[in-house]
């Protein structure tokens, strides 16, 4: 997720440091420092294995691991997003010269749009998934 924020930042013209999309970029390479950090906490405090370089299965109790599955659903639509608009912008930016960045306005319509997309199809996807276990009784 950070290579894309990184990746978006630098596609924005220098003077759009206060446009909102620039700030959403911001606060979204805040969070991701912050899980990195959240990250190194939980493996220094995970338990250990009698076997060594083998860490040890963590279990939760049922809504700690659907809020984590949630969680980690919405991430994965975060980064499809950013993909998408990371891909979308470098080929707006390609025919620029060196000095000149796109609009964070152009990228955040193509944000918006993108991330119908990625929920669209994963409404799809959900709902072919439904059927099919409806079809199957599984």
């Amino acid at each position: 997720m950070s290579v894309e924020v990184g990746r978006l930042r630098a596609f924005l013209h220098t003077a759009q440091d206060n446009a909102d999309f620039a700030v959403l970029l911001k606060d979204l390479e805040t969070s991701c420092s912050d899980i990195r950090q959240f990250c190194k906490k939980i493996r220094r405090r995970m338990p250990g294995t009698d076997v060594p370089g083998i860490p040890a299965a963590l279990t939760f109790p049922q809504q700690v691991s659907d809020t984590l599955m949630e969680c980690r659903k919405q991430l994965t639509w975060l980064v499809a997003v950013l993909q998408e608009v990371a891909a979308a912008g470098a080929q707006m930016v390609a025919p620029l010269g060196e000095q000149e960045g796109l609009s964070a306005l152009k990228l955040e319509a193509v944000a918006f749009k993108a991330g119908e997309q990625i929920v669209i199809s994963s409404w799809d996807l959900r709902q072919i998934d439904r059927a099919d276990t409806l079809r199957t009784g599984a």
